[in-house]
């Protein structure tokens, strides 16, 4: 049975002998993120950049890593790092809805602290649209869970000064929760 099951991924996951060279991609995106614990606060704003190698025809895998925007008072930075697993689920050469699941580590960084470090868990589904010259652009939204084994204790009293006069102000979390987030991204990449 083992020997099967051998068998059957490695025909599932070697790439084909006339495929000479692994398919490449790269890029940047651009998205917003918003934990369950965070649920009152705005979403973060994020930006960040990915490479992405093809295993197999339809599957892929790669880097991502990405910052996410706090209030430039705070001093705050918070990035991830994510190895995803990508699957496409149609041959179609243009239009190509993909599956993902991905793992990676998080980092929180405070001016006068050694900060936080966690890891997470997360998958979704994702649109790309691939034009005969290599430009990509997709969509994808991703549900995840978020461990921080060195959790900075988040104190809204100091959060920053008080913002005086009208307007409209907007929350962002300048910490990593812990549990439960939900993310939306674009990308804008090249293929090669």
């Amino acid at each position: 049975m083992q020997f099967a099951l051998a068998v059957v991924l490695v025909l599932v996951l070697v790439p084909s002998a006339a495929q000479a060279r692994p398919r490449l991609a790269a890029g940047t995106a651009l998205g917003l993120s918003q934990s369950k614990l965070d649920s009152n606060d705005d979403a973060s704003h994020t930006i960040g950049l990915f490479a992405r190698i093809g295993i197999t025809p339809r599957l892929a895998t790669g880097l991502e890593l990405q910052q996410f925007r706090t209030e430039s008072e705070s001093g705050v930075s918070l990035r991830t790092w994510t190895l995803p697993l990508v699957v496409e689920l149609s041959d179609n050469r243009h239009w190509v809805p993909t599956v993902v699941a991905a793992a990676g580590l998080d980092h929180q960084s405070e001016p006068f602290d050694s900060g936080a470090h966690g890891h997470h868990l997360e998958g979704g589904l994702g649109l790309e649209y691939r034009a005969d010259g290599g430009l990509t652009i997709g969509a994808d939204a991703r549900i995840g869970t978020r461990t921080m084994e060195s959790d900075v204790v988040f104190d809204p009293s100091t959060a920053g000064p008080e913002m005086g006069g009208g307007g409209v102000v907007f929350l962002v979390p300048n910490h990593l929760s812990e549990g439960e987030y939900r993310s939306l991204r674009l990308t804008l990449g090249i293929r090669f």
